[in-house]
C-alpha cells in the first residue's frame, strides 16, 4: 500500500529535447565565446522554427514529432506538461521554447547542466551532454546536428528527418541516463533544496517578474557617449587625435613628448613561444600593474592624468556595450530575464550567464571610476530594470554575512558581539585605522569620513581573506582614498593586530591543508570537514554534504625552496595557489550560500513569493504594493533565523524598497 501510495503521489517525469533551426554562418545561433545570440533572442527571433521534438515519460520509450507548429503545439499539449517535472540537457533552452512559443510551464523543471556543474565542472573541460555521458560511460552522442546546420525543417528528406529524430531521441535517453546518475551524486540531505534550486533558477529565464526600461538606458547611453566626447574634445584641443590615443606606438610617443617613459612588460606571445630574451611590450592595459603604478605616479599632475583618462575612455567601450545591449533587451522584450547559472561558482554561487551578466550590475554607491569619480552608467543600469505596475522591488540583503562568517569560524569574539549588538564595526576598526572619529551618521555629511568609512569596512570584508597591501591599496583607491604602499602596508598590519584570530584561522586551515598533502589525513573545523574524494581530488565537504572540489591537489615549491599548495581545474591553463585565507573566503562563500539557499527557498513556501533575482548575499522580490508590509515582516524574520551549525553566527537582514532596482 505504500508503494502504490507513493507511486500515485509521484510525479510524472518528462525527459524533451528539441532540435530547431540554426546556422552559424549568418550568427543565427546560441551565444558561444561572444558569437551568436542570447536564449531570448534565439527563440523570439523570425527565424526560429522547430524541427522536431522528442519527449520520454518516465522510463517509457522515447517518441518523437515534426510538423507545423499547430500540429506541434498540440502535440506538446498532449503530453500535459503542466502537470509533470520537466527534464532537459540545458533547460533554459527548451524550457524557453515552451514557454515563449507555446505558454507551456512544468510544474518543476529539471536540467542536467546544472546539476553536473557542482560534481564535474572542476574535473571536465566541457558539460556538454556527449562529454558528460562518455565521461560516465553512459553513452555516445551522435554528430548529425552538424549536417542539419542552416537546414528549415521543409529542406528535410523524409530519410533525413528520421535520421535526425534517432539522433534527437538518443539525446533525450542520454539526458534521462545521466538524470539518473546525476541525482544519486547529491547527498540524500540537500538533494530536494538543490533541485528546488535548480527550479526557481530557471524560472527567473522562463517565467520573468521583473521589467526594463529602455528609456533609462537611451538616456544612460547619451551621457556616456557625452562623457567621452567631452574628454576626446579636450585632447583634440591639445592636437591629440583619438587615433593617436588608441595606438599604443603613437600613445607611447606622446608620453615620451611628456617627458614620461611608456611602461613596458613581458609580452604574452614571446613568454609562450620561451623567447630568450623575452620580448617587451607596451603596458598600457587599464589593469596592467605597470600603468597602474604610472597613473598612481602623476596622479596629482592635472595635465598628465586627463591625458590617461582619455587613453582608457578612448579603448574602453565597456560602458557603451552593456548600455547598447540592455536597450535593445529592452526594447525587443521589455521583461528582465535573469540568466543564472547555477553552482556557477567554485563556491556554489550563481553566476551571469548566456553573454549576460544581470546578476553583476555595479553599485551606484561604491563603484567609482581609477580617479574616484562615481561613474553615472552603474546607476543607471540597476535603474532600467523596474517593478510590474502596482509592484515594488524588495531587496533583503544579510548585512556583512561573509565577514560574520569568518569570524564565526575564528572564534574572534569582539567582533561577533558587535555585529551582535547592532553596532558599526566599519566605524570602529576605521576609527581605530585613521586615529579619526568615524561613525555612520558622520559619513552622510563628511565626504572624507565617508571614505574612511568605506575603507574601513573594505579592510574588514577583505582582511579576513588574507587581503595584501597591494590589493588593499587599489581597492581603496577605487572609493577614492590615495594610501602609499607603506600606509596599505601598515593597515593590514592593523586589521591583523586588531582581529588576531584571522591569522591562527589560516594557520589551522593550513594545517589541515598540508595534513591532507602530506599524510593523507581527514580534518575537522567547525562545520568544514577536508578529505580526499580520490586519489588526486580532495574537497571541504560543507554541512549540507556539498563539496568545495579542489583538483589535482599537490604542493610546489616555491622561489625560497619552501612546499606550497596548489591545485588546479580543468580549465585553469595554471595551478592556483591554496592557503588559509583563500579557504577562509571559499568557506565563508560557500556557507552564505548554504544560508541565502534556505532563505530563498523558505520565502516560497511559507510566503509565496518566488525570487525575481539572486545576487550575492541579496534576495530580490516583485511584491504587490498592497502586501509589503506583510512580506517585510515574514522576510525579516525568515532571514534573522541562525544555523544550527554554526550556533555562534549574528545573522541581521537589511531591506530596501523601491521601483526600480537602482533604489534598493
Amino acid at each position: 500500500p505504500n508503494a502504490r501510495r507513493r507511486r500515485r503521489n509521484s510525479m510524472r517525469l518528462i525527459t524533451l529535447d528539441y532540435e530547431t533551426m540554426y546556422d552559424r554562418s549568418t550568427g543565427y545561433c546560441l551565444k558561444q565565446k561572444n558569437k551568436g545570440l542570447t536564449t531570448e533572442d534565439y527563440v523570439a527571433d523570425q527565424r526560429f522554427q522547430e524541427i522536431l521534438v522528442s519527449a520520454k515519460i518516465d522510463a517509457a520509450p522515447t517518441e518523437w514529432f515534426s510538423g507545423t507548429f499547430k500540429e506541434t503545439d498540440a502535440w506538446l499539449r498532449e503530453l500535459d506538461i503542466p502537470s509533470a517535472a520537466l527534464l532537459c540537457q540545458n533547460t533554459r533552452f527548451d524550457g524557453s521554447i515552451l514557454a515563449m512559443k507555446h505558454g507551456i510551464y512544468p510544474k518543476f523543471y529539471l536540467d542536467t547542466l546544472a546539476m553536473a556543474t557542482p560534481f564535474f565542472k572542476p574535473i571536465l573541460k566541457s558539460l556538454s551532454l556527449g562529454a558528460i555521458c562518455e565521461y560516465l560511460g553512459l553513452g555516445t552522442k551522435g554528430d548529425e546536428v552538424i549536417r542539419a546546420e542552416g537546414k528549415r525543417r521543409e529542406d528535410f528528406t523524409p530519410y533525413e528527418l528520421e535520421q535526425y529524430a534517432i539522433y534527437c531521441m538518443n539525446d533525450t535517453d542520454l539526458t534521462y541516463k545521466l538524470y539518473k546518475h546525476l541525482v544519486k551524486l547529491y547527498p540524500p540531505e540537500t538533494r530536494k533544496t538543490e533541485l528546488r534550486l535548480i527550479d526557481m533558477v530557471l524560472r527567473m529565464y522562463t517565467q520573468p517578474q521583473l521589467e526594463m526600461d529602455a528609456g533609462v538606458y537611451i538616456a544612460g547611453l547619451k551621457i556616456v557617449k557625452e562623457r567621452k566626447a567631452q574628454i576626446l574634445t579636450e585632447m583634440e584641443l591639445k592636437g591629440i587625435t583619438k587615433k593617436a590615443l588608441g595606438s599604443n606606438k603613437q600613445f607611447a610617443q606622446i608620453l615620451r613628448d611628456h617627458g614620461i617613459d611608456p611602461p613596458m612588460k613581458d609580452s604574452l606571445a614571446s613568454l609562450k613561444r620561451g623567447d630568450d630574451p623575452v620580448i617587451q611590450t607596451y603596458a598600457f592595459g587599464k589593469s596592467d600593474p605597470e600603468f597602474i603604478e604610472l597613473r598612481e605616479e602623476f596622479e596629482n599632475d592635472l595635465e598628465t592624468s586627463t591625458l590617461f583618462d582619455a587613453r582608457t575612455e578612448t579603448k574602453s567601450t565597456q560602458e557603451e556595450k552593456r548600455c547598447e545591449k540592455f536597450i535593445g533587451k529592452a526594447t525587443r522584450h521589455k521583461v528582465c530575464r535573469v540568466a543564472a547559472g547555477y553552482y556557477g561558482c567554485h563556491t556554489g554561487r550563481l553566476i551571469g550567464t548566456d553573454g549576460e551578466n544581470t546578476l553583476n550590475l555595479p553599485n551606484p554607491d561604491a563603484v567609482k571610476n581609477e580617479q574616484g569619480r562615481i561613474t553615472r552608467h552603474a546607476s543607471i543600469l540597476r535603474e532600467g530594470i523596474v517593478a510590474p505596475e502596482g509592484h515594488v522591488i524588495l531587496c533583503a540583503d544579510l548585512a556583512q554575512i561573509e565577514a560574520r562568517i569568518a569570524a564565526a569560524l575564528a572564534g574572534q569574539q569582539d567582533l561577533l558581539d558587535e555585529f551582535a549588538s547592532g553596532g558599526d564595526p566599519y566605524s570602529t576598526f576605521a576609527t581605530g585605522m585613521f586615529k579619526r572619529t568615524v561613525t555612520k551618521e558622520l559619513a552622510k555629511s563628511d565626504p572624507e569620513i565617508f571614505i574612511m568609512r568605506k575603507c574601513g569596512k573594505e579592510t574588514i570584508l577583505g582582511g579576513w581573506f588574507g587581503m595584501g597591501g597591494k590589493k588593499f591599496k587599489r581597492n581603496v583607491r577605487a572609493k577614492g582614498l590615495n594610501l602609499t604602499d607603506e600606509q596599505s602596508a601598515a593597515y593590514i598590519d592593523f586589521f591583523r593586530t586588531r582581529y588576531g584570530r584571522a591569522k591562527v584561522l589560516w594557520g589551522t586551515l593550513d594545517d589541515a591543508l598540508y595534513s591532507l598533502v602530506f599524510r593523507r589525513t581527514e580534518s575537522h573545523i567547525g562545520p568544514l570537514h577536508f578529505k580526499w574524494v580520490n586519489e588526486k581530488d580532495a574537497a571541504m565537504v560543507l554541512p549540507n554534504g556539498m563539496n568545495v572540489l579542489y583538483p589535482n591537489l599537490r604542493t610546489k615549491k616555491d622561489k625560497e625552496g619552501r612546499p606550497k599548495v596548489i591545485y588546479q581545474n580543468a580549465r585553469d591553463k595554471h595551478p592556483k595557489p591554496l592557503w588559509g585565507g583563500v579557504v577562509t573566503e571559499n568557506a565563508a562563500q560557500s556557507l552564505a550560500r548554504i544560508i541565502i539557499v534556505d532563505h530563498m527557498l523558505d520565502i516560497q513556501q511559507e510566503l509565496g513569493y518566488r525570487t525575481a533575482l539572486q545576487v550575492y548575499d541579496s534576495v530580490v522580490l516583485s511584491v504587490p504594493e498592497n502586501d509589503v508590509d506583510r512580506v517585510k515582516k515574514g522576510v525579516t524574520q525568515i532571514m534573522s533565523r541562525g544555523v544550527d551549525w554554526l550556533p555562534n553566527l549574528p545573522v541581521e537582514v537589511e531591506i530596501k524598497i523601491g521601483k526600480h532596482y537602482g533604489e534598493v
